[in-house]
């Protein structure tokens, strides 16, 4: 019998430490990159496994623009659904990503890659990845938890012998002067300039691609100054436009009405369609007309989304400028719930254990009695 309990107590032990183990797991975050990095340029990927299912995610990179420059960004397989945005261009050595769909995606892999190059002698830098909590979120409208791993670059094939140190050989005053990533305005004014001279009212309307493309690139030149900004295809350049454009109209926003006026007109919108949230949405079109029609009305100078972006885009950034509370209350309500549900089996465990021990000493004690 003594047998029998021992087992049964070492079982339920084990399964406590299972439980923990289980609860402690989360998706994880990384960069993949060339083991150097040269003046020609090389991809990064940002990459995620474990995933538990993600709705939407944030995620901002840090670089050094002293020695290497970003050029592009892209959406990878794992993201090849919803809404992909990014500020990329506003800030030099930093930019952040944002990404949102109707429902949750669980695939592993490339979340989206970037392009790199050397700019100036180094032997070891950081690339630093961080994800905003508040804005990752699962089906449930959770917040999800992530492991988010820097990493490090090599600028030569000797690498330091202290890891994460950076060549100090030169002065900060001989560093060329990081180059800028393609500011909003210059997207959007370059891809104005290109339809009216191709005849085209958007982007959408583009039957020749490729003349398109090479129009751009040279009217892309002549404002930058340099042939090196040169888009590689035509989907890169209605990528360019998409992000460039909900940039802008996030801070017009900002600089007119203010978002909390913005946030408003949303609420009642989303009040008339009975969602709780800009993902919810069913008629994704609809709403996205309706609100853009009372925006237009509270703020005569702002465009028409409809007419220059995708609904995807529009809707991306609708939920940018929308962050309910009762959401976050209900948000709050479910994290309590989840953590509960969390320390249900550990609770179950402790009790079977204490039953375990109690029949043992009953049965030690009956066992004594009869010897007597």
């Amino acid at each position: 019998m003594k047998k029998i309990i021992a087992v049964i107590i070492a079982g339920l032990i084990m399964l406590q430490a299972g439980t923990v183990a289980y609860a402690r797991s989360q998706p994880t975050v990384y960069l993949h990159a060339p083991s150097v990095i040269t003046s020609e340029l090389s991809e990064v990927s940002v990459r995620i496994k474990d995933n538990s299912g993600l709705m939407g995610i944030k995620l901002s990179v840090e670089y050094p623009a002293a020695q290497v420059d970003v050029r592009s960004i892209a959406k990878g397989e794992a993201l090849n659904v919803g809404d992909f945005a990014t500020d990329f261009g506003e800030q030099i050595g930093h930019f952040q990503v944002l990404w949102h769909h109707t429902k949750a995606v669980k695939t592993n892999g490339v979340l989206f890659t970037f392009q790199i190059q050397k700019i100036a002698d180094f032997n070891c830098a950081k690339i630093k990845i961080a994800y905003s909590r508040e804005d990752t979120f699962n089906e449930k409208y959770q917040n999800v938890s992530l492991q988010c791993n820097d990493i490090e670059l090599y600028g030569t094939e000797q690498k330091s012998e202290q890891s994460g140190s950076v060549s100090e050989a030169g002065a900060e005053t001989t560093l060329p002067n990081p180059k800028k990533g393609i500011a909003n305005e210059v997207i959007l004014k370059t891809v104005e300039q290109t339809l009216k001279q191709q005849h085209y009212a958007s982007l959408a309307d583009v039957k020749q691609k490729k003349a398109f493309l090479e129009a751009f690139n040279a009217n892309l030149e002549k404002r930058m100054g340099d042939s090196s900004y040169a888009m590689t295809s035509f989907e890169n350049v209605q990528s360019a436009y998409q992000s460039a454009f909900q940039g802008e109209y996030i801070r017009k926003i900002e600089n007119g009405m203010g978002t909390a006026a913005a946030q408003a007109i949303i609420s009642a919108e989303l009040k008339k369609v009975q969602a709780s949230s800009v993902q919810s949405v069913r008629d994704r079109t609809a709403f996205a007309v309706a609100v853009q029609q009372r925006l237009i009305s509270a703020d005569a100078s702002l465009p028409k989304m409809t007419q220059n972006v995708n609904t995807d885009t529009v809707m991306a950034i609708l939920a940018a400028l929308y962050t309910p509370q009762d959401e976050v209350a209900v948000d709050q309500s479910n994290r309590q719930k989840a953590n509960a549900r969390s320390k249900a089996p550990l609770v179950v465990v402790l009790l079977l254990s204490g039953v375990a021990i109690a029949f043992l000493a009953a049965w030690q004690a009956k066992k004594r009695k009869k010897q007597r």
